[in-house]
C-alpha cells in the first residue's frame, strides 16, 4: 500500500493473519502497562493482495504527546524464513534416512552426519563431527582421499564400493554415491551410504545356485548324451568296445560282453585292453601254448 493508505488503516492490525491477532495485541497491551512482553517476535502476515508475508515486529515503548506510544519496526524476513525452513526440512529428511549420510569437508572432516551413521558405526554423533573420512574408510588416506575429491570435484558425482570400519574394527561393505557441492565458494562432498553386506550374501548364493544349475545340467546332457550313444551302440549287430588314451575299457555294447569274459567286472574296475585279452586267453584256440606271445602281438595290433 501506499504511505497514506497505510495511515488511514490506522492500526497495524491489518497485516496480521487473523490467527496472530490476539496474540499482537496482548503484547501490546502489556507493554502499555508497563508489563514484559516480547519486543523482538516474527508473526505471518497478509499483504493487500492476500499473500503471506512474514515479518520480524520489534517494538519498543516511546513518549508521544500525553503518553506513552509504540514504536514498531518491521522487516520482511519471508525469504530468509522460507530458506530455514527449507534447511530444516532438508535436516529433517537427512536425519529421517535409514542410509548413512556424510558431508565432508575438503579435508576429509565430517561437519554433518545423521543418526544412520552413528547407528551403522557405532559412534556418538559429535564425537563423529572431530573424525575424518579416512577414520571410517582407511582407504581413503592421505592421497587416496585428495585423488577422490580432485575426481568429485572435475565430475560432480560417482558411485562406489568399498568397506566402513565401526568403532568395534569390524568392517562391512558399502555401495556409496557422493556429490560435489560449491556454495557460496564453499566446497564439501555430500554422500549417502548403504550397507550391502546382506545384498552380497544373497548375490553369492544365488550364483552358487546358478552353478549348481549349470553343473546339473552339463551332467544331464552328458547323461542323455551317452544314452543315445549307448542305444546306438546296442544296435549294432558287431560287437564294440571304446577305449581312453590310457588304453582303459570306458565303453561297449551288450554284444561285446557276451564274447568278452568279466568284460564287466573289468569296466567297473577300470580295467585295460590286456585286461579284457587276458580274461579271453582260455577261450581263445590260438593262444593256447603261446599266451605271452600272443598277448604281446593282439596289443601291438591293437
Amino acid at each position: 500500500e501506499s504511505h497514506n493508505e497505510f495511515l488511514q488503516q490506522g492500526s497495524l492490525e491489518i497485516t496480521l493473519a487473523p490467527e496472530e491477532v490476539a496474540r499482537i495485541r496482548g503484547y501490546d497491551l502489556a507493554r502499555m502497562q508497563g508489563q514484559n512482553a516480547p519486543s523482538d517476535y516474527i508473526y505471518r502476515g497478509i499483504r493487500k493482495d492476500g499473500t503471506e508475508v512474514w515479518l520480524n515486529n520489534r517494538s519498543f515503548l516511546i513518549d508521544w504527546g500525553d503518553g506513552p506510544a509504540v514504536c514498531t519496526v518491521l522487516f520482511d524476513v519471508t525469504k530468509s524464513r522460507n530458506a530455514m525452513q527449507q534447511l530444516y526440512l532438508l535436516e529433517s529428511a537427512m536425519q529421517e534416512a535409514n542410509d548413512p549420510f556424510f558431508a565432508v569437508d575438503p579435508d576429509g572432516r565430517f561437519i554433518y552426519v545423521n543418526d544412520a551413521s552413528c547407528r551403522a558405526l557405532g559412534y556418538g554423533c559429535e564425537e563423529m563431527l572431530t573424525m575424518t573420512v579416512s577414520d571410517i574408510n582407511p582407504a581413503r588416506t592421505g592421497n587416496e582421499w585428495r585423488k577422490r575429491w580432485d575426481y568429485l570435484k572435475a565430475h560432480g558425482h560417482r558411485v562406489s564400493f568399498g568397506e566402513h570400519r565401526r568403532k568395534d574394527g569390524t568392517v562391512f561393505p558399502v555401495e556409496t554415491t557422493s556429490t560435489f557441492i560449491d556454495h557460496d565458494g564453499h566446497e564439501y562432498i555430500f554422500a549417502y551410504s548403504r550397507d550391502i553386506s546382506e545384498r552380497l550374501r544373497t548375490e553369492n548364493a544365488l550364483r552358487q545356485a546358478r552353478e549348481v544349475e549349470e553343473r546339473r545340467r552339463a551332467e544331464l546332457a552328458v547323461q542323455e548324451s551317452e544314452t543315445r550313444l549307448r542305444g546306438a551302440l546296442e544296435s549294432l549287430q558287431e560287437g564294440f568296445a571304446l577305449f581312453d588314451a590310457d588304453d582303459r575299457l570306458v565303453l561297449m555294447n551288450s554284444r561285446y560282453a557276451d564274447t568278452h569274459p568279466n568284460a564287466e567286472e573289468i569296466l567297473e574296475q577300470g580295467g585295460t585292453f590286456e585286461d579284457i585279452l587276458r580274461a579271453s586267453l582260455p577261450g581263445i584256440a590260438d593262444a593256447r601254448g603261446r599266451d605271452e606271445e600272443f598277448v604281446a602281438q593282439r596289443i601291438s595290433e591293437h
